[in-house]
C-alpha cells in the first residue's frame, strides 16, 4: 500500500527523458500536461481511490469466504448423511458399541471444525445414545456440541444445554446443570422459559438454595401460561414452605 501511495505522489516527478527525443516540443508539453492532470487527480482523490480499492477487495474476499463455507457445508452435509445412513444405523442395529459410535461422532465433529452441519450430528448422535441409556457417551458428544455451538440459535442452545443439564443432574453434578440452564436465561433465552425456570427451581431446591429456588418457581407461577408447569411449580413451592 505504501508503494502505491509513493507512486501516486511521485507521478508529477516522473522522468520523461526516456523516449522524449523522438517527440516534438508541443507533443512533449501535451504529454507532461496530461500526466500532471492525472497526478493532480490522484493527489486530490487518492484516499477515495484507496477506499474504493479496499471495498472491492473486501467484497471479493467475502465472496471467496462465503463460497468456501458453502462448499464445505455441502461437503459436510453429504458426510453427515452418509454417517447417519451407515454408522448410526450400525449402532442402532447394535453392530458397533456405544464407545466406538461416540468416538466416531466426535472425530467427525472435529473434522468439521464448527460447520453448522455438525448441529444435526450432535443432536441425532446424542439422541441415539440417550435412547439406549449410554449417558457418558452422550455427555461427551453434547459437551463437544456445547463447545462448538453454544453461540448458535436459541433452539439449538436449548436442546444441547437442556440435554446436557439432564445428564449432569442424573450424575448429581447439580451445579454444572444449573450453570447450563442459567446460561440460557442470561442469553435472553425465550424458548420454553417455563421449563428452564422450573428446572432451575428444582435444582436450587436440591442444592438447598431456597431463595433462588423460590424465585425461579414463583416466576413460573406468575409469568408462564402453562397449567402443568404452574401446577408443578406450586407443588415445589409448597414443599419449600
Amino acid at each position: 500500500m505504501l508503494r502505491f501511495l509513493n507512486s501516486i505522489e511521485n507521478i508529477k516527478d516522473y522522468n520523461l527523458n526516456i523516449g522524449v527525443k523522438t517527440m516534438s516540443s508541443t507533443e512533449n508539453k501535451n504529454l507532461l500536461e496530461k500526466r500532471n492532470d492525472l497526478a493532480d487527480f490522484f493527489a486530490e482523490y487518492k484516499w477515495w481511490v484507496i477506499g474504493i480499492i479496499l471495498v472491492v477487495v473486501g467484497v471479493v474476499t467475502q465472496g471467496i469466504v462465503k463460497n468456501s463455507k458453502e462448499t464445505n457445508n455441502a461437503k459436510f452435509s453429504d458426510k453427515v448423511f452418509l454417517f447417519n445412513k451407515n454408522t448410526s444405523k450400525a449402532f442402532i442395529d447394535k453392530k458397533i458399541k456405544a464407545g466406538e459410535y461416540s468416538n466416531k461422532v466426535l472425530a467427525l465433529l472435529t473434522e468439521m471444525k464448527g460447520s453448522k452441519m455438525g448441529v444435526p450430528l450432535v443432536l441425532k448422535g446424542s439422541e441415539n445414545l440417550l435412547k439406549n441409556g449410554h449417558l457418558m457417551e452422550a455427555k461427551a458428544v453434547l459437551e463437544k456440541g456445547h463447545k462448538l455451538y453454544s453461540k448458535s440459535n436459541k433452539f439449538v442452545r436449548f436442546l444441547i444445554n437442556s440435554r446436557l443439564a439432564s445428564i449432569y443432574e442424573d450424575k448429581e453434578k447439580y451445579q454444572d446443570a444449573i450453570t447450563l440452564l442459567e446460561e440460557l436465561i442470561k442469553k435472553g433465552e425465550t424458548f420454553m422459559p417455563g421449563k428452564v425456570h422450573l428446572d432451575l427451581g428444582r435444582l436450587y431446591k436440591i442444592m438447598g438454595n431456597k431463595e433462588k429456588a423460590k424465585g425461579n418457581l414463583q416466576h413460573v407461577v406468575d409469568s408462564i401460561n402453562d397449567k402443568e408447569l404452574v401446577k408443578l411449580a406450586k407443588i415445589y413451592l409448597a414443599e419449600l414452605g
